[in-house]
């Protein structure tokens, strides 16, 4: 079996894609003999039936199944605690591997033996796979590694909030205890930023997109608000302040909003009511105290807010798939 890497698949509910995404997987493994582990939150048993018969298709394919659904991010330690080799890729469950991509993700590993971390491009696709939405995801088209930590967090930790994009040293990700990001839903940026200031590991984003992540299939847009102002900004500052100042880690708490948060997402989460004054107090007007002034972002988000909670949510019941999640 291969002792170079292993593929990690934190699953939870959905049985069906898992099984075409193991498919294409298998499919580049297989010359490889790499290892494909899955941890499964779910509480039946059809995702378990999904991968056993894959067993008799490929012998490198290890389950677990949680006792209970331990949440997401106590899932993806439990994935990443599973591989025994020196790196492991956690890929989403509902994404599928571009051709060539386990090749060239094992090149890059071999061509860069002082990298502890691959951050890897994708490319957007319908909910269906049939149609590519967007051919580059990140906008970025040349790789870059990164020696200093905190460039890597203001350049692009916005993108590290897709965990199917990690490719990392075994070593690093266990230099670092997750206790303390545990429950932000992004124990992995915790993790990953943390150990890259302590082992002082150069990272890499491999600008060739090598996923093709599915839209429209997130299970979190109720908590949108919580997790793209609140839960965010918990995890970056949440890192060790002797490693990344506060003008650092406010430029990465904005990009996130800046990139995500869009005034037709907010009038959309109005129209179902998931924004209101509560859900204001709670995840927007924090991001608001903490956020640079001077940036007009700033102003526009917390505007935006501010009208839309002085609209009734009735004449914008219209709006609900106006945007893309």
């Amino acid at each position: 079996m291969n002792t170079k890497l292993t593929i990690c698949v934190p699953t939870y509910g959905r049985p069906t894609i898992l099984h075409a995404t193991l498919l294409e997987l298998i499919k580049q493994a297989r010359p490889h003999a790499i290892e494909i582990v899955i941890a499964d939150n779910s509480e039946d048993d059809k995702t378990r039936h999904a991968v056993s018969s894959l067993g008799s298709v490929y012998p490198h394919i290890r389950y677990e199944k949680n006792e209970v659904n331990v949440g997401l991010d106590r899932n993806f330690v439990k994935v990443a605690s599973m591989a025994n080799t020196e790196f492991f890729w956690i890929f989403g469950d509902d994404d599928l591997p571009v051709p060539g991509a386990i090749d060239k993700v094992l090149s890059e590993i071999s061509s860069n033996p002082t990298v502890g971390f691959f951050l890897i491009n994708s490319m957007a696709m319908s909910a269906d796979m049939s149609q590519c939405l967007e051919e580059n995801l990140t906008g970025v088209y040349s790789d870059k590694v990164y020696t200093d930590h905190r460039e890597f967090l203001r350049e692009i930790s916005w993108y590290t909030t897709y965990v199917g994009a990690f490719v990392v040293r075994r070593t690093l990700w266990n230099s670092v205890k997750s206790e303390r990001y545990l429950d932000t839903v992004f124990v992995h940026v915790g993790i990953i930023f943390e150990a890259l200031c302590r082992t002082r590991q150069p990272a890499k984003f491999v600008a060739a997109p090598l996923i093709q992540y599915r839209t429209g299939n997130a299970t979190w847009m109720k908590s949108f608000l919580d997790i793209q102002f609140r839960l965010w900004m918990t995890v970056i500052n949440l890192l060790p302040t002797d490693c990344y100042d506060l003008p650092t880690r406010r430029i990465a708490v904005q990009k996130v909003v800046e990139r995500f948060v869009k005034v037709r997402t907010l009038a959309s989460l109005r129209s179902t009511s998931s924004l209101n004054w509560q859900s204001f107090k709670k995840s927007v007007y924090p991001y608001f105290a903490f956020a640079d002034k001077k940036r007009l972002s700033t102003w526009r988000i917390v505007g935006a807010s501010v009208a839309l909670l002085l609209l009734p949510v009735a004449p914008l019941r219209g709006l609900k798939t106006w945007v893309k999640g």
